[in-house]
């Protein structure tokens, strides 16, 4: 019964590898994913460290206010896997539990966990446009998130929750798994996608 169990759980952790590899893209040290939404292809990342990825980036990047998230049109790599969210997004909820892809030190990775509430904290940063961002209405996760999976989807069960980003403060070290929930920037991708 071990040693079954231990190959399952062997076999859960390559997949989601494998899911990672399909699903994000690796930009320096940043990820970024790509969706279909209302019929429209968007690229989707952390804003803060646009400066890494302007070999796989367009030269129009639209960030999202008072968030760390940019969004860009055109197509992704040849071979990628999108996720299409026109139909499939939720608003995540205390004790939702959900998976993140994205890449660490160019390597793909994923992570698992279980919303516990808001991050509550407002540990502001900037924008490749120079201006503020917040993060105090992320969803805090019961875990931790490895440097580079920022900009990775978030997604579950029931779809696609929203953007993985991570927050480190004075106080704890480790880089805390956070999520820019999707409803926040949602209005963001419609204004863009009917502008197209």
């Amino acid at each position: 019964f071990i040693d079954d169990l231990h190959d399952d759980n062997n076999h859960k952790i390559n997949s989601l590898m494998m899911t990672s590899k399909h699903t994000t893209i690796c930009g320096g040290d940043i990820t970024a994913h790509f969706v279909v939404f209302q019929e429209k292809i968007l690229g989707i990342s952390v804003a803060h460290f646009i400066c890494y990825m302007n070999d796989i980036l367009p030269s129009f990047v639209h960030a999202c206010p008072n968030l760390d998230v940019s969004i860009w049109t055109g197509l992704p790599p040849n071979g990628m896997t999108l996720l299409n969210i026109s139909n499939h997004y939720v608003e995540a909820k205390m004790g939702d539990s959900a998976t993140a892809f994205g890449y660490s030190n160019s390597l793909p990775r994923a992570w698992h966990g279980t919303i516990v509430g808001e991050l509550g904290y407002n540990y502001s940063g900037k924008h490749f446009t120079h201006e503020a961002f917040e993060n105090e209405r992320e969803l805090l996760f019961q875990g931790v998130q490895m440097a580079g999976m920022s900009g990775g989807g978030v997604i579950n069960g029931y779809g696609y929750l929203g953007l993985a980003r991570a927050v480190q403060t004075d106080s704890i070290q480790n880089k805390l798994a956070t999520v820019v929930p999707f409803h926040l920037y949602m209005l963001e991708i419609t204004i863009i996608v009917y502008s197209i």
